[in-house]
């Protein structure tokens, strides 16, 4: 699967932000770094995400997000980005703690499906991420985070350049 954003999204204006207000940096592509650089761009302020998300999540990293609210937030997040590789789930749940263990199997069942519950597909999320973060008014720069040092004038940020990294 070659997932690609849709064509209809626009492009969000890419001025030169540096000169309209105060420059952050970003330290940390996984999933909070994004979204918190994304965040902080539409805020309207020059954001540089570093780091590689290479490694954040692989084919077989799941992670599941509970309760409306969270899926509420990815559906705007998707109507403003275009698909992220959000998808609605189920729970399984595999035993009960005491005392709800005691519940009629039929009742445990309603209540597995009554969670809501929500997944982000790792493939598609890595797949859109640099489409996504240009449009968004990110600059990315790739690579491993290897120090963070205070200077007299601010903070030097030294980089490990990225590598290719495949799944096996």
């Amino acid at each position: 699967m070659n997932p690609t954003p849709p064509a209809s999204l626009p492009a969000q204006p890419r001025a030169d932000r540096a000169a309209q207000g105060p420059r952050v940096s970003v330290i940390g592509a996984g999933l909070a770094g994004v979204l918190m650089a994304l965040a902080l761009a539409r805020r309207g302020l020059a954001v540089t995400l570093h780091g590689d998300c290479a490694d954040a999540a692989t084919a077989l990293s799941y992670g599941g997000m509970l309760g409306r609210r969270a899926a509420r937030g990815w559906r705007q997040l998707q109507r403003r980005h275009g698909p992220l590789g959000w998808k609605p789930a189920r729970v399984v749940l595999h035993g009960w703690p005491p005392p709800l263990d005691r519940l009629p199997p039929a009742w445990q069942g309603l209540a597995t499906r009554a969670l809501p519950c929500s997944r982000i597909d790792t493939a598609t999320l890595k797949a859109l991420l640099p489409a996504v973060l240009e449009r968004g008014g990110v600059h990315w720069q790739r690579g491993r985070v290897a120090a963070l040092d205070r200077q007299s004038d601010g903070w030097r940020l030294t980089l490990e350049p990225a590598r290719d990294r495949k799944s096996t």
